[in-house]
């Protein structure tokens, strides 16, 4: 009944994938990947199953809705009145237009939200279903794209991916270096050397936008690179994540972000650059 956020590592470490793990039963898992890692990220479970161990990829049959903001709970009460008693983190089997499938209330948004599984054949009819409630709109990866970046979550393929570490993207808090894993090694090596790079959240002083790869200086030096960057509807700033140099991630400090003749001033900030978020209301 609980999800748990977290990583699957390479040997070297690299995030194959950043995702999310629901566990069904004592020894029955579904974990939810993001979709253009599908394929990769079956086969390297697959690769490495044990005997007695079955794993099944239900992508094509599977489909997921995200019923995301402050006014999530009412809009979905109407349907599933049970739902008021999931809490952060968990999930449960509902009866959803005549199938029992998972909600889950975990959200990659900062906001409360709800996560609707369901046959790809009922997902269509589940939409309509729930914009027939004038309150709720529906929203593009633009709008979930500014909506992670404010909660400074990574985006895979952009701020993680096989070639950067959890250290290196402050994920370390989800690791658990008492338990076995794959990659662990060359983490505890990384951990014992030191990190060389470091993701940061950065704030402009102004409406510009900084984008994925602009180049990070400090008093003309070049010390990292842009890996997400947008303009901030709740904050009306500009606001990014990217890497630097151990030594310049600092809180506080003064970085000049580049891109040809463009040239925008900003401040390492603290995460996540949104705080009045409702995910755990």
């Amino acid at each position: 009944g609980k999800c748990r956020y977290g990583a699957m590592l390479n040997e070297k470490s690299g995030i194959i994938d950043d995702l999310v793990v629901y566990r069904i039963a004592r020894d029955e898992w579904m974990i939810v990947v993001n979709a253009g890692t599908i394929d990769k990220d079956f086969a390297h479970l697959k690769s490495r199953l044990k005997k007695g161990t079955h794993i099944e990829n239900r992508s094509d049959i599977l489909a997921k809705l995200d019923l995301q903001g402050p006014l999530s709970r009412d809009i979905i009460i109407a349907l599933i009145p049970d739902i008021a008693e999931l809490k952060y983190y968990t999930f449960n089997h509902f009866d959803i237009l005549g199938e029992r499938n998972i909600i889950s209330r975990t959200g990659y948004t900062g906001e409360l939200g709800y996560e609707l599984y369901i046959s790809t054949g009922k997902a269509v009819e589940l939409w309509n279903r729930l914009l027939k409630d004038k309150r709720l709109k529906p929203a593009g990866l633009g709008s979930r794209d500014t909506l992670r970046l404010e909660m400074a979550y990574p985006l895979y393929g952009q701020d993680v991916d096989e070639n950067t570490t959890p250290l290196e993207a402050s994920l370390e808090k989800f690791i658990n270096f008492d338990r076995d894993f794959i990659g662990k090694d060359a983490l505890l090596a990384e951990k014992i050397s030191g990190v060389k790079r470091l993701l940061i959240a950065f704030k402009t002083d102004s409406r510009k936008s900084p984008r994925h790869g602009y180049v990070i200086t400090k008093d003309g030096k070049e010390i990292g690179i842009v890996t997400s960057g947008s303009f901030s509807p709740s904050l009306s700033c500009g606001i990014g994540l990217g890497y630097v140099e151990s030594a310049y991630a600092k809180i506080g400090e003064d970085i000049l972000i580049k891109s040809g003749g463009t040239e925008i001033t900003a401040a390492i900030c603290e995460k996540p650059f949104y705080t009045k978020g409702t995910a755990r209301t």
